[in-house]
């Protein structure tokens, strides 16, 4: 496991270099939820064993913004072309709800997850 531990700027929300180890994240998509879940003190972070529409036993991750702009930063890196974002997102809702779905047999799996250059 990446012990990974986030930093906040004196007003609360995530700093840049939290953000940026999002968005070069190298692990388990595991451990990025747990990193990301410890940045959203103004939202709220589920998992859920679900079986995904392929029938296969997955991991549901869903995060709530509830507008909380320090929330809404971290979705941001999340989402900016990141391996993460392309291979697991499932839904996003009016609201901040974000639903990503995870294979249960790739969950504690090392995976590159960090963001890629479509223009390379």
């Amino acid at each position: 496991m990446i012990a990974l531990d986030a930093t906040f700027d004196s007003d609360g929300y995530p700093t840049d270099e939290s953000l940026e180890a999002i968005e070069t994240f190298v692990g388990t998509p595991k451990d990025l939820v747990a990193f990301a879940a410890q940045m959203f003190d103004g939202g709220s972070v589920s998992i859920t064993d679900v079986v995904d529409d392929f029938g296969r036993d997955a991991k549901q991750v869903a995060f709530v913004t509830c507008g909380w702009s320090g929330a809404e930063s971290v979705i941001g890196a999340l989402s900016y072309r990141t391996g993460f974002h392309l291979f697991f997102w499932h839904s996003s809702y009016r609201g901040g709800k974000h639903v990503y779905e995870i294979p249960a047999d790739r969950w504690d799996v090392v995976t590159l997850l960090a963001r890629f250059d479509l223009h390379t």
